[in-house]
């Protein structure tokens, strides 16, 4: 099996134009390579409060043309989770702040890429081995909120997922028929302020509620059935509304305690799933808010939001 002969690390810019980490790992037999791989150290808009650490790019390229690099060649890159101890046991800090998150990752899924490019095999073949495997389904953002529009709705991602297509294919058209219909509604109301930094549309929204109203309408605008063909994912980036031991949400000046906001949480959960127990939610103080769609040549659905005391 090939073995690490080098990796070299490097720095490159991603979609946003920031600065982050490229690795590349070579392998071979000997001296003589025989295959290499590439990955680029993704990042995001918003952090988690017990996320990896990065750290400055030139310190991590640094980390990676040294010690890292050291570290690794000779290792057989068919060994993924002895590849991955190891950059554990290098780094020795429970959120990766010696190497840096930014550079370890980097370097893993090189090698990855490389231990596939080795055998000949796409990487997903290489990964799943002789299991059966399916493409997932696109959760494809609609509207951006939080660290993604600059606050203009608190909550961060407003997805769909196009549970009900029949392939891959048609689950990603299905989500451009309803990306093309949540624009067209923002533009006709005058709430449309632009494209989010993840490609989503920058609404101008007087409440949070108000994105998934939209995001029904949008659903059933593009003639499919909210809940049955197109589901709603959303992500909240929670740690970025926490502050002094409260949930606030700016947009519509509100402060959640820990129990309403696990009770909003609860609900919408079931809100979006289509399966409530309506006195349960009353008892917790939970409201239901109800509205009626018809899709374009589809049986009638429901849109359900919740608000909670």
């Amino acid at each position: 099996m090939a073995k690490i002969i080098d990796v070299k690390g490097r720095r490159v810019w991603d979609s946003r134009g920031q600065a982050t980490v490229e690795a590349e790992v070579i392998v071979g037999r000997g001296t003589t390579a025989l295959a290499s791989g590439r990955a680029i150290a993704p990042s995001g808009a918003s952090t988690g409060t017990g996320e990896a650490k990065s750290l400055d790019v030139a310190r991590a390229v640094a980390n990676v043309n040294s010690v890292i690099r050291g570290s690794l060649r000779a290792l057989s890159v068919a060994d993924q989770e002895a590849i991955d101890r190891r950059l554990i046991d290098l780094d020795g800090t429970p959120d990766k702040s010696r190497l840096g998150a930014n550079a370890m990752v980097a370097v893993s899924l090189a090698c990855a890429q490389a231990a596939a490019a080795s055998m000949k095999q796409p990487l997903w073949r290489h990964l799943a081995g002789e299991r059966r495997v399916a493409l997932p389904v696109p959760q494809i953002q609609i509207f951006g909120g939080g660290a993604h529009a600059r606050g203009r709705v608190d909550l961060q991602d407003f997805m769909v997922i196009c549970t009900g297509a029949g392939s891959f294919s048609e689950a990603l058209e299905w989500s451009a028929q309803v990306y093309a219909a949540a624009g067209a509604r923002l533009a006709k109301r005058g709430a449309l302020q632009g494209v989010a930094d993840e490609g989503g549309w920058w609404p101008a929204f007087k409440t949070n509620e108000e994105a998934l109203t939209e995001l029904v309408g949008a659903i059933s605008d593009a003639g499919l059935e909210p809940g049955a063909d197109v589901g709603i994912a959303i992500d909240v980036a929670a740690s970025q509304l926490f502050r002094g031991g409260n949930y606030f949400l700016d947009l519509e000046n509100r402060v959640l305690k820990t129990r309403t906001a696990a009770c909003d949480a609860a609900a919408l959960d079931r809100a979006l799933s289509h399966r409530l127990d309506r006195r349960s939610f009353r008892r917790a103080g939970c409201r239901i808010h109800e509205g009626v769609h018809q899709g374009r040549g589809r049986p009638r659905g429901r849109s359900l939001a919740t608000t909670c005391s």
